[in-house]
């Protein structure tokens, strides 16, 4: 095997520190070396499973470039050259440029599905070098354009999606019912069986509940009319004498409280007695059906029935199984594309990745005189501060790396990308003379 040498120096004394980066013992540089022999691992099975046929088909990119057709020769011979170039750079690990090359051939075939499908590889293989949550369907930009092309096979491209997702839907949706069963069913105090025997007991519950307010209303209502009627139907002096007779007990109660109690439980007392005499010799009203505590019965009574409607809903639902077409999970892929991350932003990213790895440390500085002279530089050295506390450049780095004060700002051993970040940072508060360079080994 040929020896590794160290690009800067050329010194053969070299750490291996992954499979593919090594750091130079002579001058600390670090640098990547791509391992031709050994084929990239897909950090996402998941999505390997659910694109076996894109990956197949793109695998043979190279052998099958001849049956491209394009309208001009010269165009032609030009396409073919990218998409062998590119197709080589993916199967040497060269992503980025690959990206690059699968993008430039759909400028001669914006047309068709080839160029996407490069690109949607590239994808595919760099998504697992990132952890935001928003980058689990990246790519999905890509997928739309390429389905939407007259040469892509969607029923091939789609088919093991679909399936996934539909199984991904289903066991969610499962799970969430069941949990909303359980909770029910524990907030009725409702013994349950499995989610099946559980929305039975509740459609059970809400109808017996309903039944049982209905009851109770009808009840209410028929009793409230005939004390109505029979009240009305009393003489004025009879009137007089049943409001008498209701009153004799809550008078002999507050009677009783003011000369046996004493204190605040005395009046508290009283003033219940007061209450009660007033509801006991208030006069019966003429019933209404659409009064509030009418309504207050009827609210009660479809409230009921409304929940038990939404179980039987469920419970439909269960036995009956929604159909998912080809057309549906173009629709879901169109809807995802809308709101997930860009692909050239993944690959941007990582462009900045690999610069970062080659290109070793650097250093931000600031001098007393270029602070002092702005009136914002408080304002700059807060904004830097928190950046360096939100990616982590306090916490990696020893503390002597970071000096943010009135007199300077120097930020030493960060990646290249960090130091451009921090530069433009400061110089969008007006402050001048922003310098960044490499560290040299003696630094370090």
């Amino acid at each position: 095997m040929e020896a590794i040498k160290c690009p800067n120096c050329g010194s053969e004394k070299v750490k291996e520190l992954t499979e593919e980066k090594y750091a130079c013992l002579a001058c600390d540089n670090i640098f990547l070396v791509h391992n031709l022999s050994k084929e990239f691992r897909q950090t996402d099975a998941h999505i390997t499973d659910m694109h076996e046929d894109i990956n197949e088909k793109l695998d043979n990119l190279s052998k099958n470039v001849n049956s491209v057709t394009i309208n001009s020769n010269a165009q032609a011979s030009r396409a073919k050259e990218i998409l062998i170039e590119a197709q080589d750079n993916f199967d040497r690990g060269k992503y980025c440029e690959a990206y690059a090359g699968f993008k430039k051939y759909t400028g001669f075939e914006p047309d068709s599905c080839v160029g996407y499908e490069g690109m949607y590889k590239v994808i595919l293989k760099l998504k697992g070098n990132t952890s935001k949550e928003k980058d689990k369907y990246a790519g999905y930009d890509l997928l739309n354009k390429m389905i939407s092309c007259k040469d892509c096979d969607k029923e091939a491209v789609l088919t093991p999606m679909m399936q996934q997702y539909v199984a991904e839907k289903t066991e969610t949706e499962s799970r969430n019912l069941e949990n909303e069963v359980n909770n029910a069913c524990a907030e009725n105090g409702i013994k349950n069986n499995g989610v099946e025997d559980g929305i039975k007991a509740l459609i059970e519950f809400y109808e017996k509940q309903k039944d049982t307010t209905e009851k109770r209303y009808e009840q209410y209502r028929e009793s409230s009319i005939k004390d109505y009627e029979e009240y009305s139907a009393m003489s004025d002096e009879e009137k007089k004498k049943k409001k008498l007779l209701k009153l004799i007990a809550p008078v002999i109660i507050g009677v009783l409280s003011l000369i046996l109690l004493h204190g605040f439980f005395r009046w508290v007392v009283v003033i219940i007695a007061v209450i009660w005499a007033w509801f006991a010799t208030a006069s019966p009203v003429k019933w209404d059906d659409d009064s509030s505590d009418s309504n207050k019965w009827k609210d009660s009574i479809n409230s009921n029935q409304t929940r038990a409607d939404y179980w039987k809903t469920k419970e439909e639902r269960l036995n009956d199984k929604e159909e998912f077409t080809i057309s549906d999970m173009e629709s879901v892929i169109n809807d995802i594309s809308k709101s997930c991350s860009s692909s050239d932003e993944i690959i941007e990213n990582e462009r900045i990745k690999q610069e970062d790895d080659i290109s070793g440390y650097w250093i931000v500085e600031v001098g007393h005189g270029a602070l002092e002279s702005v009136d914002s530089s408080l304002k700059a050295r807060e904004a830097v501060e928190k950046y360096c506390k939100e990616t982590g450049i306090y916490n990696i780095h020893e503390s002597n790396n970071v000096y943010i004060y009135y007199t300077g700002i120097r930020i030493k051993k960060i990646r290249k990308s960090q130091a451009v970040t921090i530069q433009k940072l400061i110089q969008s508060y007006g402050i001048p003379n922003v310098n960044i360079r490499q560290m040299s080994p003696n630094e370090l």
